[in-house]
């Protein structure tokens, strides 16, 4: 099985300039999780989005980079059922009149 979390946006603090630092900004997570489901064991996409909401707000990244490394590290260790990841986290305010995203994708067994 698949779940998709498509043009979820938050608002947190993330960047490294100085205005992002003091200023939360857009953050957009589009996320694809498979997983093994078998009957009585599935993801529960709510506690998946509630565990990655506490993660942002806690972390507070510089970096998307870290952010998506924290990612792979957290979701597969919280939701044992998921096989493989593939996440992008866009910043639609940073550059005028662009949205800069960055995406990776990871197996686990």
């Amino acid at each position: 099985m698949t779940i998709r979390i498509s043009r979820w946006e938050l608002l947190c603090v993330i960047g490294i300039l100085d205005h992002e630092r003091t200023n939360p900004q857009r953050l957009i997570i589009d996320l694809e999780a498979e997983y093994d489901y078998r009957p009585g064991a599935y993801l529960d996409y709510a506690s998946l989005c509630d565990t990655i909401e506490a993660l942002f707000f806690r972390e507070e990244f510089g970096l998307l980079e870290e952010a998506l490394a924290s990612l792979f590290l957290l979701l597969p260790e919280s939701f044992p059922p998921i096989r493989r990841l593939s996440i992008t986290l866009s910043k639609p305010e940073i550059l005028p009149n662009r949205t800069v995203s960055l995406s990776d994708e990871r197996s686990f067994n």
